[in-house]
Formats: structure tokens, C-alpha cells, sequence
């Protein structure tokens, strides 16, 4: 399977607090059929 995704990460004190990722959905419905 493959797809494109944008991921968008938010740090604090050098650690990661949040993510956001955004994915091509309509890519990987039409590959699983």
C-alpha cells in the first residue's frame, strides 16, 4: 500500500506535545478495493 501524508508536529522542552497528520484517504480506500 502507499500513500502520500503530511504530518505536523508541535515540541515543547524539545519533546513533541502534538501531531497532526493528514492523509490521502481517497488513495488508500481505492487500493484496498
Amino acid at each position: 500500500m502507499t500513500f502520500c501524508e503530511n504530518a505536523f508536529y508541535l515540541f515543547h522542552d524539545q519533546k513533541i506535545r502534538e501531531v497532526w497528520s493528514v492523509i490521502d484517504k481517497a488513495a488508500i480506500e481505492a487500493q484496498l478495493g
